[in-house]
């Protein structure tokens, strides 16, 4: 799959089936709550990316128990791609459970009562 992007399963759901998994639909939820404009499955490089805002200059990986397992992994991949868009970009990493727990209210989210959370969903300028 390293060699051929086309093989990762990323690549083929945007391209063949516009999927997403259930976590990155309710983050997307979310982020369009918030009247976030994003992009999805973005690839970077080698890599691909879950979620990207733009505008704020923002990644976010929403982590299934499958793929982010190893955090000094994902560090590391983070640190490829930030060399690669540039260190003013941030990217944050959400846990399933966590993104669970915010759609189940999503209807009550502001960024400002998020940041009073402790969470911070978008880059601040």
């Amino acid at each position: 799959i390293e060699e051929n992007y086309k093989l990762h399963p990323n690549f083929l759901a945007g391209k063949y089936a516009r999927r997403r998994t259930r976590i990155e639909n309710e983050m997307c939820e979310i982020l369009n709550h918030l009247g976030k404009r994003h992009g999805h499955s973005k690839r970077v490089g080698k890599f691909w990316v879950d979620i990207t805002v733009r505008s704020e200059k923002t990644i976010i990986e929403c982590d299934g128990e499958r793929w982010h397992q190893d955090a000094e992994k994902d560090r590391h991949r983070d640190m490829e791609i930030l060399n690669i868009i540039g260190k003013d970009w941030k990217i944050f990493h959400f846990a399933g459970k966590d993104i669970r727990a915010l759609y189940r209210i999503r209807g009550e989210l502001t960024e400002r009562k998020l940041m009073e959370k402790g969470v911070v969903l978008v880059a601040n300028n």
